[in-house]
């Protein structure tokens, strides 16, 4: 059973207040634009620590639902590039901006309960 395609954006921050500052824009701005490009839905989660120290301490995931894998192409061709530019120059304005990481995945999501 297909159910569609999550796309997956991890970051890595600093500090719990460069953290929450981001999670903030993503739930007020940021979401709001791929689902308008897009995206069926999207979930912010805070990452808990793993326990291995402090570069696993402060990470936030967005999780946006993509229909099929056209829809989420188009938007990686045709949204993506403005939309990662704006979110760019919005973690610039952030301390400790040059620390924070960046991982991203997407996949079929193929069943669930």
């Amino acid at each position: 059973m297909h159910t569609g395609v999550a796309y997956a954006v991890v970051t890595t921050h600093p500090d719990q207040g460069t953290m929450d500052r981001y999670v903030q824009w993503l739930l007020h701005e940021h979401a709001a634009q791929v689902i308008a490009s897009g995206a069926r839905s999207a979930e912010v989660i805070r990452v808990a620590p793993d326990g291995q120290g402090q570069a696993n301490r402060f990470k936030a995931m967005i999780v946006y639902k993509f229909s099929d894998v056209t829809a989420y192409e188009r938007y990686i061709s045709e949204h993506a590039p403005r939309l990662r530019a704006e979110g760019k120059a919005f973690l610039e304005t952030l301390p400790g901006a040059a620390q924070i990481g960046f991982e991203r995945w997407w996949g079929e999501v193929v069943g669930g309960l």
